[in-house]
């Protein structure tokens, strides 16, 4: 990735050296990176310390998506009034729907000394690069192909076929760059997904720098 620069939010209540990180996740739909993230934020030697940054949409629940610990489920008005005021670090309209990330949500944690998990597209991991060069760590979520992806939207039950088409579509530019994040994660099998996204956070925090 690029070489390191000073962030434009440390000035933001910044402690320099002594703020936390954001191991930024970004991936396909379908490539488990919901689940993925829970299972690793809630184990034991990270419980207190790593905070999943639960960002906003204006798309409706899915099964089994609660508000507040999936996403910050808003309606547009909302969501625009929240945009217009800078309360977003980025944002991004997928599929006629929008997506942000909280500033103030991510600020206090990092200020705090603690690290941030946050899950967002390519796009808004490229935003979290720029907005914090030297905090920001970016993990890209694969699979072994896209007839993984496609049975992964099927089982959703969510997605129409249209639906299904144009994310794997995206999902295909996506893999392609995969290249310029600092990790790549294979989400096949659950179990090793977790073990390698939580060894990777422990290596970043033991380095000198």
């Amino acid at each position: 990735m690029s070489s390191k620069k000073s962030s434009p939010y440390q000035g933001e209540e910044g402690r320099g050296s002594s703020r936390g990180k954001i191991f930024v996740v970004s991936g396909p739909s379908g490539s488990g990176k919901s689940t993925l993230l829970n299972k690793v934020q809630s184990k034991r030697e990270f419980l207190g310390n790593l905070v999943k940054i639960v960002t906003v949409t204006t798309r409706q629940p899915r099964k089994g998506e609660k508000d507040g610990r999936d996403y910050r489920f808003l309606d547009k008005d909302e969501f625009l009034r929240r945009l217009k005021n800078k309360e977003f670090v980025e944002s991004e309209q997928v599929f006629g729907k929008y997506y942000a990330t909280p500033k103030e949500a991510l600020l206090k944690t990092i200020n705090q000394g603690r690290d941030a998990l946050l899950c967002v597209d390519v796009q808004g991991a490229r935003s979290i690069r720029r907005a914090f060069p030297q905090e920001a760590i970016l993990i890209f979520i694969s699979v072994a192909d896209l007839e993984k992806l496609r049975e992964r939207l099927r089982q959703r039950s969510t997605e129409t076929k249209e639906g299904i088409k144009r994310r794997l579509k995206i999902a295909q530019k996506e893999l392609t760059r995969a290249k310029n994040y600092d990790y790549i994660v294979n989400n096949d099998v659950l179990p090793e997904a977790v073990k390698k996204l939580s060894s990777i956070i422990t290596a970043e925090r033991l380095k000198v720098k």
